[in-house]
């Protein structure tokens, strides 16, 4: 049993309804594209973060192996190592400055005020 009686409806449909179902299909895949972009910008914020974790953790156990050492540097030498790691430092702090602006926080509800009685 057939409920269709023409096999190509869209062949008689009005020329709004052509234009109508081709608007659709293209906000359907410009939809389909946002969301494929912000799954991949997602993933890419991710693994930045996750490099970012593991460069901090190499470099303070950079800088725990150059302590343990005790190479005997010169005041002026282990100067010039603190100042190296003190920009590393800084350089993360900017970066945490930085992505804190541009992350929202969420908006607080209000407590609901109980009915007067």
């Amino acid at each position: 049993m057939r409920y269709f009686r023409d096999p190509a409806p869209w062949k008689s449909a009005p020329l709004w309804a052509v234009m109508l179902l081709q608007t659709q299909r293209q906000i359907l895949n410009r939809m389909e594209n946002i969301m494929a972009t912000l799954d991949e910008l997602l993933a890419s914020v991710t693994e930045e973060g996750t490099k970012i974790d593991s460069l901090m953790t190499f470099i303070d156990g950079l800088k725990q192996q150059i302590d343990d050492l005790n190479l005997g540097l010169s005041a002026d030498e282990q100067a010039k190592v603190d100042a190296i790691f003190a920009g590393v430092a800084a350089n993360k702090e900017k970066v945490v400055a930085a992505l804190e602006p541009a992350t929202p926080e969420p908006p607080v509800e209000p407590p609901a005020e109980e009915p007067s009685r």
